[in-house]
């Protein structure tokens, strides 16, 4: 054997002097990256997937030593809670959820657990002059929950809501399935 093999044979495991020693980040994502083009083998891959996992909390090799002041400054402000526009993610108050739209809204009396209430009530709202009552509801006359113009929303109460939708589905099946 050349001596490269016998190299290559000694390094193997727990003859490699790095054996059981941390890896450092960016060896780790070049391994990771090598992989993606096939270039490393899965044995390599798992082992590093069995470190991430064996060195958190107390098996972490930095487990118990003192960090620098900076650290723990930018730690605490990466655990408070960022909401609104001073959380990274914000898109500007508006998001989507079941087909609705929302608007984040934090000093409005009906909004939900983070903040949020349903656009087409806020414009209902607006052309009423006054919150909607209990009970009172916005019904999107076209079906598209999405379109919060004035002319397609209807204030009505719960129970003519519910009545609204179970006719309109009777019509439905009425004239695609013949049904009564």
């Amino acid at each position: 054997m050349t001596d490269h093999r016998i190299e290559r044979h000694w390094n193997v495991g727990k003859n490699n002097p790095m054996y059981g020693k941390p890896m450092a980040p960016h060896v780790k994502s070049i391994l990771l990256e090598a992989n993606k083009k096939r270039q490393v083998s899965p044995l390599v891959i798992s082992n590093l997937n069995k470190y991430s996992q064996t060195h958190k909390g107390v098996n972490s090799p930095n487990f118990g030593k003192p960090m620098l002041p900076q650290t723990k400054a930018a730690l605490a402000l990466a655990r408070q809670k960022q909401t609104g526009d001073k959380c990274p993610g914000w898109k500007g108050g508006k998001i989507r959820s079941r087909g609705y739209i929302l608007i984040w809204c934090p000093n409005h009396p009906f909004v939900n657990a983070t903040g949020y209430i349903q656009e087409h009530r806020l414009i209902a709202e607006k052309a009423l002059g006054r919150y909607l009552k209990r009970g009172e509801m916005t019904h999107h006359i076209n079906g598209n929950k999405a379109d919060n113009h004035n002319s397609n929303l209807l204030i009505c109460s719960l129970g003519y809501h519910r009545w609204l939708h179970a006719e309109m589905n009777r019509r439905y099946m009425q004239k695609y399935f013949g049904e009564n």
